[in-house]
């Protein structure tokens, strides 16, 4: 594949010394990102890095290993078909080498200051004196320019839950020290989704660590799906992680509003038998239906009514994507191991 050299790295000559970083990017079938998301690593501004950028393929079958090859030695890479996402990135990081280390998507884009800006956020809570080997920071991925209304309507509920809260950093953006990462023992590879959530948890409960978001260490994801049946799809993906809390669905709120779908469903289809009044069922259940998603909704947006409708609707399709989640579970998980991480 013929492209560009990346122009000479810009150096801030009074910056501190160089920096050790480790960058892990798993990725499959990432023809249309993977390359974006590369240059943008390799064309970091302001700081002198000692960098590595390390790609994990989970078997593509497009040309992904093909535009990985014309990268030659700037990047190292390896084909790992049998690893779910949390193996992936385990195995980036026993690969890996340096004192620090990033985990980004592959449909992600960095910053050119990104680096830089992680390490000056860095060194102010060092000057603080706060623990660097028990931060855990990053930031919210931000969406493209020209974004589509789902890209917009989801992205903005997401920055007001993080105003909200921190309990995790999604793993599209989220660095932490290589010593920590160990000592927490990696990614749980039983999780086929949700990685992340768990490492965080266990830092947080059991390690005292610092979640730190800063949006100054900036990155867009591209990945975000544009459609509604590529968002459904997407939930969908993202509800295999739901399996661990069959026993205890309390503790799972996209489950418990899975299961309320169903049951609703089943009141539903049986009022339809025993009731002639087809007409008032149907509509009492859309109302329902359409109720838990526009109370979820009302807490978390800001702006236009039409907004609210719009992200109403979206939890609507959440909860039928989370439903379709709970099927794929039951009966296999057919659709994960045939889809993968539809992005």
């Amino acid at each position: 594949m013929l492209r560009p050299d990346p122009p000479p790295e810009a150096v801030d000559r009074s910056s501190r010394p160089a920096v050790g970083l480790s960058i892990v990017v798993p990725c499959k079938n990432e023809e249309r990102y993977i390359s974006t998301c590369i240059e943008s690593l390799l064309r970091q501004e302001g700081v002198i890095l000692d960098r590595e950028v390390v790609v994990v393929d989970n078997g593509s079958t497009d040309k992904t290993q093909e535009i990985l090859k014309g990268y030659g030695s700037e990047i190292s890479w390896y084909v790992r078909p049998d690893l779910p996402i949390a193996g992936l990135r385990n195995f980036g990081v026993e690969k890996s080498t340096k004192e620090w280390i990033a985990f980004i998507d592959a449909d992600v884009e960095v910053d050119r200051h990104w680096a830089k800006a992680l390490f000056d956020h860095l060194e102010d809570l060092r000057k603080k004196g706060k623990d660097l080997k028990k931060v855990i920071t990053g930031s919210t991925c931000a969406i493209p320019d020209n974004p589509s209304w789902i890209d917009r309507t989801w992205y903005d509920q997401l920055i007001l839950r993080d105003e909200a809260e921190t309990k995790y950093i999604n793993s599209g953006n989220l660095i932490m020290h290589r010593e920590f990462f160990l000592r927490l023992g990696g990614f749980d590879p039983s999780y086929k989704t949700g990685e992340e959530e768990r490492l965080c948890e266990v830092a947080r409960l059991q390690h005292d660590a610092l979640l730190l978001k800063n949006d100054a260490i900036k990155a867009v994801h591209h990945g975000y799906p544009k459609s509604v049946a590529a968002f459904f799809q997407r939930i969908r993906w993202h509800g295999s992680g739901m399996a661990r809390y069959f026993l205890k669905p309390w503790r799972c709120k996209p489950l418990l509003l899975a299961m309320y779908y169903l049951l609703l469903t089943a009141m539903y289809v049986f009022s339809l038998i025993a009731s002639p009044h087809y007409v008032r069922n149907t509509l009492l259940f859309l109302f329902m239906q359409f109720l838990p998603a526009f109370v979820i909704a009302s807490t978390r947006y800001r702006g236009k009514p039409k907004q609210l409708s719009q992200l109403a609707f979206l939890y609507c399709c959440f909860g039928w994507a989370r439903v379709a989640a709970v099927f794929d579970i039951l009966f296999g998980m057919e659709f994960i191991r045939n889809k993968g991480n539809p992005g």
